[in-house]
């Protein structure tokens, strides 16, 4: 049995194993089990995101997803949950590829092919050596046992005051030079992010956007193609920085526009990451949000003000008795422009208890119509639909028409705003709409759903809380079951006489 699978079972069963070896080779064991502790003491980076086991890399999708915007956009935000890996798992990690050249076989992010200067920011030197340095190097007294690998850590040099943080350190580089990581307090303001020029800044914990606009600024000339990346809980709700980077609340907010920017934005909530995050019930209420789904706290603009866990529930088998419809949000294919994308969301009821199920959607963006019918299609053609009126398509037609064309059940949907904003709160509020956990794409939109200060409500990122609208509004009276057809058989041309 290898030292792997010892370490797996529970501590009576490694002892009962262990007890039953010779003397000799119970001490020559427990030379090599101190060995290997010691080695990945020192090696944290190597373990982490592993192919396999509790841990394992495909059960941090939203980590995946940050590192792959690497190559796109030169600044990315990571905002999450307290407890999901911001600044280890995120920040931290893809930091020290960077500063090390140790990139995996699976890595799909930014790539630097030689030694990078590099800036870590923080609220205060004491801050910044009581997470970030403790989780890159190690505390001081044992050094080298964060996630920067023991053997590459080089010369570093400490301030006095506060005592045991870092200026900046150097670290071994795999094309044989070295790099070199200098740390950055927000507390002495923008003018710190300036006149030098870096190939990459990571700011932990939320800075002013003047120091994000200094950061951005440092890449030019030879490190023009520099990244700058944020990770941090958003306690202080809707600021500077989140209406740079979220799309649901940047000021005049255009799709197009978005999607050519340099910017983008990941949310990590703590049912993302598969371990054990802090117990929400012990967050003070105006922080759950922020706490649990990385989401800036919005107050009293949130449109469904409703406790997620209240709403969003795992999957299960729907009976076939359950009538179905879907309501569809078009956005490619209008005479205007496009105006971010198109959104189908399936619901299925409950008629028994009068509860209405979110449990499949769709959302593309700058597709063709038939692409879009296709998959309305390939969810059951004979599910019927509401969709917008409004949008008109090629030749004059309706994009209802277009898509009536394509074979889809669909008719216009009732869009009042109001009151089918308060048909979807009321069924929430009374347990009578529920979203199927896998609708990501809904939930996400639902967390942010709100209104601006003259109280409109913020047309960005709404496409599946528009469709939501209209099936709720108008596609709960088209409901049906399928029907299915048995063909009829006539043994001959006698009857059987």
């Amino acid at each position: 049995m290898d030292i792997a699978t010892l370490r797996s079972l529970p501590a009576s069963e490694q002892a009962a194993i262990l007890s039953r070896l010779p003397l000799d080779k119970q001490k020559e064991f427990a030379k090599a089990f101190r060995a290997l502790l010691a080695w990945e003491a020192q090696n944290k980076f190597h373990l982490m995101f592993p192919d396999k086991g509790p841990l394992r890399r495909e059960l941090y999708p939203k980590h995946l997803e940050f590192f792959a915007l690497g190559p796109k956009k030169q600044a990315r935000l990571f905002l999450g949950g307290t407890g999901t890996g911001k600044t280890e798992g995120a920040g931290g990690y893809e930091t020290v590829c960077h500063l090390t050249g140790l990139y995996q076989h699976w890595w799909q992010g930014k790539r630097f092919k030689k030694p990078v200067s590099w800036w870590i920011g923080a609220n205060s030197l004491e801050t910044f050596r009581d997470s970030v340095q403790k989780k890159l190097w190690g505390p001081r007294e044992k050094w080298g046992t964060g996630l920067i690998p023991a053997a590459l850590i080089g010369k570093s040099k400490f301030y006095t005051n506060p005592a045991d943080t870092l200026d900046y350190g150097l670290v071994k580089h795999v094309s044989g030079g070295w790099s070199q990581v200098t740390s950055k307090p927000y507390a002495s303001g923008r003018a710190k992010f300036e006149s030098s020029d870096v190939d990459g800044i990571w700011l932990d914990e939320e800075p002013d956007g003047d120091i994000v606009s200094s950061a951005v600024g440092r890449f030019r000339g030879d490190t023009a193609d520099g990244t700058l990346f944020m990770t941090y809980t958003p306690f202080d709700g809707v600021t500077d920085v989140v209406q740079r980077f979220v799309p649901q609340f940047i000021p005049n907010f255009n799709q197009a526009e978005y999607d050519a920017s340099s910017n983008a934005c990941v949310f990590c909530t703590v049912r993302d990451v598969p371990h054990q995050t802090p117990d929400p019930t012990n967050f003070l209420p105006h922080e759950r949000e922020a706490r649990i789904n990385g989401v800036p706290s919005i107050g009293s603009g949130k449109i469904y003000p409703v406790a997620e866990a209240d709403v969003v529930v795992d999957p299960f088998f729907l009976p076939k008795w359950f009538p179905k419809c879907f309501g569809a949000d078009f956005g490619y294919g209008s005479i205007a422009k496009d105006d971010g994308g198109t959104a189908v969301l399936w619901g299925a009821i409950d008629r028994e208890n009068d509860v209405l199920y979110i449990y499949a959607e769709h959302f593309q963006r700058g597709s063709e119509i038939a692409m879009n019918a296709s998959a309305i299609r390939a969810r059951g053609k004979w599910i019927p639909g509401v969709g917008d009126l409004s949008g008109a398509g090629r030749d004059g037609d309706s994009t209802i028409d277009l898509y009536q064309r394509e074979g889809i059940d669909i008719i216009g949907a009732d869009k009042s705003v109001e009151a089918g904003l308060f048909e979807v709160y009321d069924r929430f509020t009374t347990g009578r709409l529920k979203i199927f956990r896998t609708c990501q794409r809904t939930i996400e939109e639902l967390r942010l759903y709100r209104r601006d200060e003259k109280g409109k409500v913020v047309k960005a990122g709404d496409h599946c809380m528009d469709a939501l609208r209209y099936l709720v509004r108008s596609g709960l009276d088209r409901a049906r079951v399928q029907v299915i057809e048995r063909p009829q058989h006539i043994p001959s041309d006698d009857f059987g006489l």
